[in-house]
């Protein structure tokens, strides 16, 4: 689905994002990393709100990424098929979702030891269409994790149907680390 081997060059352009860029700009800056570089069709970033009840939006890429922030998108983190968003879902589970809107299904998955060990077909999904993303095919949900916790999600869009390997699914959760690690000290996060 895409070059597995870019996923470096990624995050060594995530150091430089964080050294260069300001905090009001640095979301936004990383999710233009991961569809410039890696060919997607859009990525965003949510981060837990201070009462874990809601993941909020802070900065996608491209026009659709300024629509989101300035109507202040955010999704309640809950569980369930009806939600019109499904990142407060991958996060209230814990668990990488895939949506293939073509075929109308969610998958998750779960990580362990670097490996995909569950694979579960959650829901049959009615088509939900974002007037900020009208070529969307297929979507995954990845949390991302700082000391255990979920923090927020990695959201990444796709204008073909989606057909990740496990491999690379394995390889943009190590992204998902990444976008942790390196934003802790810059932008607090772990206060979250």
């Amino acid at each position: 689905m895409f070059d597995i081997e870019k996923i470096d060059v990624v995050v060594n352009q995530f150091i430089d994002v964080k050294q260069e860029t300001s905090i009001e700009n640095y979301w936004d800056n990383v999710a233009e990393v991961i569809t410039q570089t890696l060919g997607f069709y859009f990525a965003g970033i949510y981060l837990s709100d201070s009462n874990n009840k809601f993941v909020v939006f802070k900065g996608g890429s491209g026009e659709a990424g300024k629509a989101f922030l300035k109507i202040g998108h955010k999704c309640k983190i809950v569980n369930g098929k009806n939600q019109s968003w499904h990142a407060g879902t991958a996060v209230y589970s814990n668990e990488i979702q895939l949506i293939n809107w073509a075929k109308g299904e969610i998958l998750g998955y779960q990580i362990m030891e670097r490996k995909v060990v569950n694979r579960n077909f959650l829901a049959k999904i009615g088509k939900f269409w974002s007037p900020q993303l009208p070529l969307t095919q297929g979507e995954l949900f990845i949390p991302i994790q700082t000391n255990h916790k979920i923090i927020g999600i990695l959201e990444i869009n796709l204008d073909v149907e989606p057909k990740f390997s496990e491999e690379e699914i394995v390889k943009l959760c190590s992204l998902a680390d990444h976008i942790a690690s390196i934003s802790r000290g810059k932008l607090g996060v772990d206060n979250l």
